[in-house]
């Protein structure tokens, strides 16, 4: 599982995710399930004005790869009334666990014991290599992986 704290101090005028995962995943934004992908060349770019709140926003995500460690790749993009722009990209900042707890996905839940997401080498690099299904993100986002589970391959950020 893959948490991450976004912060925004003013009304939302254009807030989109995009994310994929390698293979399969879900994110949640406060708790409310946004989308999912099934495969590894299934980016999804989805608007969540109605989702994103001023203050304190739970960003969450869970994975599944079926034959190694899989892996979320993910910009929220957000642009505000007053001309601020926000880009929150996948990186070591986003937390971490390979097991989920109760109400992972909402934003009561207690993140302090998991550990910072390992990132990766960013785009183009494996898994993906030269398929770009996220060419539309901007640079610096990061492939994340959660910490490893002997008896699957699934993680939550």
């Amino acid at each position: 599982m893959i948490h991450h704290v976004v912060i925004v101090d003013s009304y939302k005028l254009f807030p989109m995710i995009q994310f994929v995962f390698d293979d399969n995943g879900k994110v949640y934004l406060n708790g409310k399930y946004i989308a999912s992908a099934a495969n590894w060349t299934e980016k999804k770019t989805v608007e969540v004005s109605d989702i994103l709140k001023e203050g304190n926003n739970i960003l969450a995500a869970e994975y599944y790869n079926q034959t190694v460690e899989g892996g979320f790749l993910c910009e929220l993009f957000i642009e505000t009334v007053s001309g601020k722009q926000y880009k929150i990209n996948s990186d070591s900042s986003f937390l971490s666990s390979a097991s989920k707890g109760k109400n992972w996905e909402q934003e009561t839940f207690d993140d302090t014991n998991w550990k910072k997401a390992r990132e990766q080498n960013p785009p183009p690099a494996f898994p993906w290599g030269k398929v770009l299904p996220y060419i539309n993100f901007s640079y610096p986002q990061n492939y994340l992986r959660a910490e490893s589970k002997e008896d699957g391959y699934e993680g939550q950020i």
